[in-house]
């Protein structure tokens, strides 16, 4: 697949899902705000804390364990779609996995410049953990490999 009809592929499937949810504007600028803020005061400290956050949240939304990565995938974006954070893909890289996270929530944007990477750090814990759930190694890295506001975010597992 070209990078473009890969862009296509990303934006129809965002689109898509956007129409079907309604987010809720009440947090956005606090949330954004605080992301910038918490990254200001605990610097490299604040990542750690995120993920962690999202650690905690992947224990609220457990996994069953999987046979298979196509039925962990479904079981995630059940859970991605009950809470309005959008849909991932995976798929095995060497190692490790390839993870792909769109449609992710958004926030104020006066604040957008900070949200994309700590969304990320939140989402490396959430990941983590889950993958952790499926017998995966407590050591065994997750990172984001691709953080950008206008395009899916992306991770490496492995």
């Amino acid at each position: 697949m070209s990078d473009e009809q890969a862009g296509r592929d990303w934006l129809a499937r965002s689109v898509v899902y956007h129409e079907s949810q309604q987010g809720s504007r009440q947090w956005r600028a606090f949330l954004g705000v605080l992301m910038r803020e918490l990254k200001a005061t605990a610097g490299d400290q604040a990542e750690d804390f995120l993920r962690h956050l999202g650690a905690c949240m992947a224990d609220t939304m457990p996994l069953e364990r999987y046979d298979t990565l196509e039925e962990m995938v479904a079981a995630i974006n059940t859970h991605w779609h009950r809470i309005n954070w959008g849909w991932c893909a995976m798929q095995p890289q060497g190692d490790g996995i390839h993870i792909v996270h769109g449609a992710w929530p958004r926030v104020d944007v006066r604040v957008e410049h900070e949200w994309p990477a700590s969304l990320a750090a939140v989402l490396e814990g959430i990941y983590g953990a889950w993958l952790r759930q499926q017998g995966g190694g407590e050591v065994v890295p997750i990172r984001a490999s691709q953080v950008r506001a206008d395009a899916p975010l992306e991770f490496v597992y492995g």
